[in-house]
C-alpha cells in the first residue's frame, strides 16, 4: 500500500503507539511484564513495566503488576509506591490494596496491614484472602474475637480454604 492513506495510517501509528494488531507498545510492554511476572523472572517484569509506565503513565496493570513484583523482591517500599500509584489510577481496585497490605505487613506495620486489609474488605466483601490475613493479624495480636469472626468469614465465603491459616501455624487464639 502506498500514497497518502499509507502515510497518514503510518503516521496514526507512529503517533499514538499502536501497532498493527491494535496493541500500543505500553500493552505490549505490560504483556511482555505479565509473560515475566508468571515465569517468576521479576526483574525482568519490573524492566518492562517500568517501559510501560514510561510510555503510558496512567497505566494501572503496569503499576499494580510491577508493585507484586517489588513485593516479591522483597523491596516493599517500592511495592507499596507501585500499589499507592496504581490506586490512584483505579480507586475501586482490590489487588493493589491486598498487595499494599502484605507489605505493610512484611514491614511488621501491622496497624497499617490490618487498615489496608480492611479496605480491602470495605471494597470487595467476598476477598477471602484479605480475611484470612486480617484474621491473622488480629489473631497475632490476640485480638481472638476479631481474629475468629474474619476466619469464619473467609470460611464462609470459600469453604475449601478452611484452615488454611487455622492450625497451619501456632496460634495464639485457641
Amino acid at each position: 500500500m502506498r500514497g497518502p492513506l499509507a502515510i497518514a495510517l503510518a503516521a496514526l501509528i507512529a503517533c499514538t503507539g499502536v501497532g498493527i494488531f491494535g496493541l500500543t507498545d505500553a500493552e505490549k510492554a505490560g504483556n511482555r511484564g505479565v509473560d515475566a511476572f508468571s515465569n517468576g523472572d521479576y526483574d525482568r517484569a519490573i524492566v518492562e513495566f517500568t517501559e510501560a509506565i514510561r510510555l503510558d503513565p496512567k497505566d494501572e496493570r503496569a503499576y499494580r503488576v510491577r508493585c507484586m513484583s517489588w513485593f516479591r523482591k522483597r523491596e516493599f517500599d517500592r511495592a507499596i509506591s507501585d500499589c499507592d500509584q496504581a490506586i490512584l489510577l483505579d480507586p475501586k481496585g482490590t489487588d493493589a490494596r491486598l498487595t499494599r497490605a502484605a507489605a505493610l505487613q512484611s514491614k511488621k506495620d501491622v496497624d497499617g496491614a490490618i487498615a489496608g486489609y480492611t479496605d480491602t474488605i470495605r471494597l470487595n466483601p467476598k476477598f477471602t484472602s484479605a480475611y484470612l490475613f486480617r484474621g491473622q493479624l488480629y489473631d497475632f495480636k490476640k485480638d481472638c474475637a476479631r481474629a475468629a469472626a474474619d476466619f469464619e468469614a473467609a470460611r464462609r465465603i470459600d469453604p475449601a480454604r478452611e484452615g488454611q491459616f487455622v492450625g497451619s501455624r501456632k496460634m495464639n487464639c485457641r
